[in-house]
C-alpha cells in the first residue's frame, strides 16, 4: 500500500472516530456570539423558509382583491381563493367556510360573539348559558369575562376547572366528565362551549374528539382554539364533531397579522363590524393577500412530514426532560397528553426568580426561552398556573422551552449546558 493510500485511510479512521465521538459524548454545540438560541416558539415562530419571504415580497404590492374590473384585481382575488381551497382541504371541510382574519384573537371573537349575538338577538326574552375552561387563552377567556361581569344578564356564564388531581389521567387537562356536568346541570339552554385543543404555557392537550361527541349529543356549539395544536398536529374538525376553530399563522413559521377562522357550513353568526362584503361580510375590509399566501405555504410546509417531524420533537423534549431532571428540576407534566414541543419547568432553590433567570440566560448566552403566556403582562400572574394551583413558593421559578421544527438536537444540548451552569450559579446559597 502506497504512502498515500495510507493517508487516506487514517484521515477517513479519523473522520469516523470523530463522528462516533460526537454521538456517544454528545459533544455540544459551540457558543456562537452571532447566534440566538431560540426556544421561545410558543409566544411565536420565525419565517425561516426563503419561498414564503419571496411570497410575501411578489405579494406585497397587488390588486385589490375586491376589484373584478382588471386583470390584476382578479389576479389577487384568485389567489385569495386558491388559499382558502387548499387550507380547507388540509383541514378536510368545505373552502366557504373558510374565513381570513388577523389573528386567532380577532377571529375567537367573531365566533364566540357571533353565536352570542345571534341567540340575543333572535330570541330577545331568553336566558343562555356559555361554557368555557379557566385555562383558556386570553382571547377567549376574557370574552366569557366580558359576558359574566359587564355583560348582558341574559347570559349565564360557566367556567370548567381543569384537573388538578395528580392522580386523575386528566391531571393538567380538562375532563370529559366534567364538561359533560356542566351541560348536564346548566340552569339555561347551553348554546356554546369553547375549550382549546393545546394550552399555550403547559402543553396540555385536551381530549377534543371525547369533549365533541359530548356537545355533539347535547346539540351544544362546539369552538376550539386550535392555535397551539396546528403547527404539531393534523387537524379534522368535522372528524373530532367541532363546529369552528381558529388559529394564527405565526405560530407555525407565517407572519405575525394572519389569522383563520373556519366556522360549520350555515353557522348563522352576529357579525361585529361593518364595511365591505370581503369574507362575506363577517371579517370587512380589504384582505392581507400576501400574509394570506404565506400563511397557506407554511401551512403546507408545517404539515408534509408531520408525522416525522412530531416525533423528532417529542425525541428533543424527552432529551431536555431527562438532562434537567438529573438537576432536580421538575417537570409540570399533563397526564392526557402534552404537545411534542413543549417543556414546563420549575427551577426548585435558585436564589433569583424565572424572570432575571431567562434575562441572564439571554444576556449571558444569547439563550432565549418564556416564563409566561406572551400576551400576558409582567404585572399580571398566569391565569394558567393558578389554575394549576402551583405553590405560591413555585410560581415565580417556572419556566416555559418551547421548540419548532427547526430547532436542532445541538441546539438542545447547548441550552441543556447553558441551564446547568446558570442554575448551579444559582444554587450556591442553597
Amino acid at each position: 500500500m502506497n504512502k498515500k493510500l495510507t493517508y487516506i485511510l487514517i484521515f477517513s479512521l479519523l473522520i469516523i472516530l470523530i463522528v462516533v465521538m460526537v454521538k456517544k459524548y454528545k459533544i455540544l454545540e459551540k457558543y456562537n456570539p452571532n447566534k440566538i438560541y431560540y426556544f421561545d416558539n410558543n409566544a411565536t415562530t420565525f419565517v425561516y423558509e426563503k419561498s414564503i419571504l419571496d411570497e410575501i415580497t411578489k405579494w406585497i404590492n397587488c390588486g385589490n382583491p375586491s376589484n373584478n374590473l382588471h386583470i390584476v384585481g382578479k389576479l389577487a382575488h384568485g389567489k385569495i381563493e386558491e388559499c382558502r381551497e387548499f387550507i380547507a382541504n388540509d383541514l378536510q371541510v368545505d373552502s366557504d367556510d373558510i374565513l381570513f382574519t388577523g389573528s386567532a384573537t380577532e377571529a375567537n371573537n367573531i365566533i364566540i360573539q357571533g353565536i352570542v349575538g345571534k341567540y340575543l338577538k333572535q330570541h330577545p326574552t331568553e336566558i343562555y348559558t356559555i361554557i368555557t375552561t379557566n385555562f383558556e387563552h386570553p382571547s377567549v377567556l376574557n370574552i366569557f369575562k366580558h359576558y359574566q361581569e359587564v355583560g348582558s344578564n341574559r347570559i349565564d356564564v360557566k367556567i370548567v376547572n381543569i384537573c388538578t388531581d395528580p392522580s386523575n389521567p386528566y391531571y393538567g387537562s380538562i375532563s370529559p366528565v366534567d364538561v359533560e356536568n356542566s351541560i348536564k346541570y346548566a340552569e339555561h339552554k347551553v348554546i356554546l362551549l369553547s375549550v382549546m385543543y393545546a394550552n399555550n404555557e403547559t402543553g396540555a392537550i385536551q381530549n377534543i374528539a371525547e369533549i365533541g361527541k359530548i356537545t355533539k349529543k347535547n346539540n351544544v356549539f362546539f369552538h376550539s382554539d386550535v392555535t397551539q395544536a396546528i403547527g404539531k398536529f393534523i387537524i379534522h374538525p368535522k372528524e373530532l364533531n367541532v363546529d369552528s376553530i381558529t388559529f394564527s399563522g405565526h405560530k407555525f413559521h407565517a407572519p405575525k397579522g394572519i389569522g383563520v377562522l373556519y366556522m360549520k357550513q350555515k353557522c348563522d353568526i352576529e357579525k361585529l363590524c361593518y364595511g365591505g362584503e370581503q369574507e362575506k361580510s363577517y371579517r370587512a375590509g380589504t384582505e392581507n393577500v400576501a400574509f394570506i399566501v404565506a400563511l397557506t405555504m407554511a401551512i403546507k410546509c408545517v404539515h408534509t412530514n408531520r408525522v416525522e417531524k412530531t416525533k423528532e420533537l417529542y425525541k428533543l423534549r424527552n432529551y431536555i426532560k431527562k438532562e434537567l431532571s438529573n438537576i432536580n428540576i421538575d417537570v409540570i407534566e399533563p397526564k392526557y397528553g402534552v404537545t411534542p414541543n413543549t417543556l414546563l419547568i420549575i427551577v426548585k432553590g435558585i436564589d433569583t426568580c424565572n424572570k432575571s433567570f431567562a434575562i441572564e440566560l439571554s444576556n449571558k448566552y444569547n439563550v432565549c426561552l418564556g416564563i409566561s403566556s406572551a400576551c400576558q403582562t409582567a404585572e399580571h400572574k398566569s391565569h394558567v398556573l393558578e389554575a394549576m394551583k402551583l405553590d405560591e413558593v413555585n410560581k415565580d421559578k417556572v419556566i416555559r422551552i418551547s421548540m419548532s421544527d427547526y430547532t436542532t438536537m445541538g441546539e438542545c444540548k447547548y441550552l441543556v449546558d447553558c441551564f446547568k451552569k446558570l442554575v448551579e450559579k444559582h444554587r450556591k446559597n442553597d
